[in-house]
């Protein structure tokens, strides 16, 4: 858990939430059957505080502790009554309650491990136990690492408790920021089935073609505009299995105005559509790029620098040379996610 969240504040603070529902629905905040709730709501809250409180915790608890006795008093005016209830509070309820939280924990904690993994974030994977503490209402994880260079690629998770023993993925936030302090970001949530690398891709503008299921046709997906001015995050387009748009076809096409048939096979095609870079040389000249461009039904190219290129341009530097290019088109391949330095990308 991080060190600066207090888990007291937080069982306080969302009491006070409860009660704004409570006071909305009903009305009466002093009901014998609203007492109940509270004192167990708060009770409750303690049996888990009692495991390792920080010294700041330990205040609230404190103060928490005087409000659950004074709800005591008030629910068992009887001293006989009240003094077996908190005997049997200490030494029952609060070992069953320790008991099946570390249940709920181990439950939700395998459940979102395997969550990550799938997205390729196994670095994240091993800080799901001390997170989950059960009183916030969300958590965020967070990773930073570097690609190419002094780009930066940060990633949040999102977890977010869906009752009282259980928390749940909800996906994560990618930003990658450039070494000239330019930022794209996206949000892409479990029904997406959106790798980390995959992310990066996207963020780089290049589409990735997949199914979000493995039961699931293939489908193109491209980041488009800004969904949200205010947050300022990318919207991730998907378009239908059956969308207009055969790469293997332009990418022939184009290989035969180029006179650069390279460019049309196999392992070209599937290097575009799981979003690698894919470079030609040119000898004598420079090195190019393709990419896949859904939305517009085309692809694009891009000059060594990976600046974008017009096809009209590319024909004249490369076809007084085309017949030597066949041989030297190649992968530009993505190395794998290492722990301690998360991602590494060739360029």
């Amino acid at each position: 858990m991080e060190a600066h969240v207090n888990r007291a504040k937080v069982l306080w603070e969302n009491w006070e939430k409860r009660v704004s529902k409570i006071r909305e629905l009903t009305g009466n905040l002093d009901d014998k059957q609203t007492l109940k709730y509270k004192y167990k709501f708060l009770t409750d809250g303690l049996h888990r505080l009692s495991v390792n409180p920080s010294d700041k915790e330990k205040l609230y608890t404190h103060a928490i502790k005087v409000v659950t006795a004074k709800l005591r008093k008030e629910l068992y005016p009887n001293p006989i009554v009240r003094f077996l209830h908190r005997v049997q509070n200490e030494l029952v309820n609060r070992p069953i309650h320790l008991f099946l939280l570390k249940d709920w924990k181990k439950e939700s904690t395998n459940y979102i491990q395997e969550q990550l993994k799938s997205a390729g974030l196994n670095h994240l994977a091993g800080k799901i136990e001390k997170e989950l503490d059960f009183e916030r209402e969300k958590i965020h994880l967070k990773s930073v690492s570097n690609v190419y260079g002094n780009d930066k690629l940060e990633v949040n998770v999102h977890l977010a408790k869906i009752d009282e023993k259980a928390y749940a993925y909800k996906g994560y936030t990618a930003t990658l920021t450039t070494e000239n302090g330019e930022s794209k970001s996206a949000t892409f949530f479990p029904t997406d089935n959106i790798k980390v690398t995959e992310a990066l891709n996207l963020l780089q503008g290049k589409p990735i073609y997949k199914s979000t299921h493995h039961s699931e046709p293939k489908m193109w997906m491209q980041l488009g505009q800004v969904q949200n001015l205010e947050e300022g995050k990318l919207e991730l387009n998907k378009f239908p299995p059956d969308y207009d748009f055969d790469l293997k076809k332009i990418l022939l096409e184009h290989s035969i105005k180029l006179e650069v048939y390279g460019i049309s096979i196999s392992t070209v095609q599937k290097g575009i559509e799981e979003g690698k870079s894919v470079a030609f040389d040119v000898p004598g000249k420079a090195k190019f790029y393709l990419s896949a461009n859904p939305s517009e039904k085309t692809i694009n190219f891009f000059n060594a620098e990976k600046k974008p290129i017009t096809f009209a341009h590319l024909k004249k530097i490369i076809k007084p040379i085309s017949k030597e290019l066949n041989k030297d088109l190649k992968l530009i391949k993505q190395r794998n996610i290492e722990p301690e330095n998360q991602l590494q990308v060739t360029r």
